[in-house]
């Protein structure tokens, strides 16, 4: 597979973990619908990036990114772009947390559906976002 391959790679891998995500959310299971969410966001993101023809680094959050590669993407997805920069910082601070806890803190306890639910959102954001890009994918 060559690297221009990786955008529409990535958006596959994307939305098979969309369709997990939702078993996720049917068992209430808050904590893993976050750090699914970012992963789904953060592979996205880095694929937004390369068609944007920057490369990603290798960080979770590539917010800053994003911001650069806005002024290279077609102004319809402007919008998109930004909400997940913002989705890119939220979901990123939540990442290991989500996963593995901390002694003060129990993931399967610490996040509602309130939480749930905005990770879901961006997570379907970015897939949407993603497609949009890719002409023919949807």
């Amino acid at each position: 597979m060559s690297p221009k391959n990786l955008p529409e790679a990535y958006l596959k891998k994307c939305q098979s973990r969309l369709r997990a995500l939702q078993v996720l959310i049917d068992d209430q299971n808050f904590s893993d619908v976050v750090r699914e969410s970012q992963e789904i966001m953060e592979l996205c993101s880095k694929a937004v990036l390369r068609i944007a023809l920057i490369d990603p680094p290798h960080r979770h959050d590539v917010a800053s990114e994003l911001i650069i590669a806005k002024a290279s993407l077609p102004a319809a997805v402007h919008g998109a772009i930004d909400e997940m920069v913002t989705a890119n910082h939220w979901l990123r601070r939540e990442r290991e947390i989500s996963f593995y806890g901390a002694e003060d803190f129990d993931p399967t306890e610490g996040y509602s559906q309130e939480d749930c639910d905005r990770a879901s959102r961006y997570a379907r954001l970015a897939v949407q976002t993603l497609a949009a890009l890719l002409p023919g994918t949807v």
